[in-house]
């Protein structure tokens, strides 16, 4: 019983991670897009 909770606690953080990841990645994609759009105007 103890490691079915570990392992889902452990997936749960896995899952989290990914999505930060991601969110890091748009963050960054959403930045540099603004930069190339300021340096066009």
């Amino acid at each position: 019983m103890f490691s079915f909770v570990e392992s889902i606690s452990e997936e749960s953080i896995t899952i989290r991670t990914e999505k930060f990841m991601y969110v890091l990645m748009n963050n960054n994609t959403v930045l540099a897009l603004c930069r190339v759009n300021i340096f066009i105007n």
